[in-house]
């Protein structure tokens, strides 16, 4: 959001006196116009988790789009039944 504000108003302003009242880094809003630019130099998680968007989406599509305790808490009640010794079930 304020990477985008920088952008849309830099000729005007300037991008470091426009840092300066945002608090940010002028670095900061440099290495954003990086990753931008070339998607290699982002972070390996930020890379993973678009690895993983699409198998997120697919998963949860395919759940009839519910997540975490509905659908999860089904089966950890099937896996206590069936390993009534394991960690979980302490």
């Amino acid at each position: 959001m304020m990477m985008a504000f920088i952008d849309a108003h830099r000729e005007d302003l300037g991008i470091e006196p426009i840092c300066r009242e945002l608090a940010i880094a002028p670095s900061s809003y440099h290495e954003h116009a990086v990753r931008l630019a070339d998607p290699a130099r982002r972070p390996a998680r930020a890379r993973r988790d678009d690895e993983l968007k699409d198998e997120i989406k697919r998963v949860y599509d395919a759940s009839s789009k519910l997540y975490g305790r509905a659908k999860s808490g089904i089966r950890c009640a099937v896996k206590a039944l069936r390993w009534p010794n394991a960690p979980w079930n302490a």
